[in-house]
């Protein structure tokens, strides 16, 4: 007994042994540190150059294909992000909208170009109606984007209460709502740093890019007095909010 009591004794004296993974979690603690400046410094400039490049354009067509071009990029980004996101709910819905700008973008531009046609035989009073036309079917458009986007979140908001409302019948329903919120619990656990970071700037980045694009066109808009440039300006500050 007592050369079991000095073995303990030697043993608690002893300091115990560093882990090797100490070093490696404080370099990877590290690295996290260092990724939002990485990432956040470029991305800030680039959505800043773009956006005082933006304001710069006056010419509307112009405006137009930029429009067009900024949904799509930022509608491709929102759905790779949303492949990787723990919920990525908001970015689907937000990438399929700008989808749906994107056609509305199009159609713009081709309204306004066939609008500006000079008068012929035909239309010796110029081609004014197809801006009206299209003014309408842009609006059309939004409208069931809207529309859709509403009805998708109702949907998930009474299919929760429906849920929450159930009474639970048995043990084997409790334990696979456990495994449910544990496996959600995972997946955002799991989510990367950077993914956030990048969910986050593409938001803003939408922010800063639909605000110039609206300034840009409603300036335009207003010096010609075009209804259809004035509603797609207004239509980029609604994507912005």
């Amino acid at each position: 007994p007592e050369e079991h009591q000095e073995q303990q004794q030697q043993q608690q004296q002893q300091p115990p042994p560093q882990s090797e993974e100490t070093p490696k979690n404080h370099g990877a603690n590290k690295s996290e540190k260092t990724v939002p400046w990485m990432f956040w410094l470029p991305s800030s400039l680039l959505c800043i150059v773009c956006s005082l490049a933006i304001g710069g354009v006056t010419d509307i067509v112009s405006l137009f294909w930029l429009g067009t071009i900024v949904n799509v990029v930022l509608s491709c980004i929102k759905l790779a992000l949303a492949q990787l996101a723990a919920y990525p709910k908001a970015l689907m819905a937000d990438a399929l909208h700008g989808l749906g700008d994107t056609v509305a973008e199009v159609v713009s531009v081709i309204a306004y170009s066939e609008a500006s046609r000079p008068p012929d035989k035909e239309h010796p009073w110029g081609h004014g109606k197809i801006e009206s036309i299209g003014a309408v079917i842009v609006t059309l458009i939004l409208l069931y984007v809207s529309a859709h986007m509403g009805y998708e979140s109702v949907h998930a908001v009474a299919a929760l209460i429906a849920e929450q409302r159930k009474p639970s019948c048995s043990s084997t329903a409790a334990d696979k709502d456990d495994e449910e919120v544990s496996g959600s619990s995972l997946v955002a656990a799991g989510e990367s740093r950077l993914v956030r970071h990048a969910a986050i700037a593409v938001g803003l980045a939408s922010l800063l890019l639909k605000e110039a694009l609206f300034r840009s066109t409603l300036a335009v808009g207003e010096e010609e007095g075009s209804s259809l440039i004035v509603a797609s300006a207004w239509h980029h500050r609604s994507d912005a909010f």
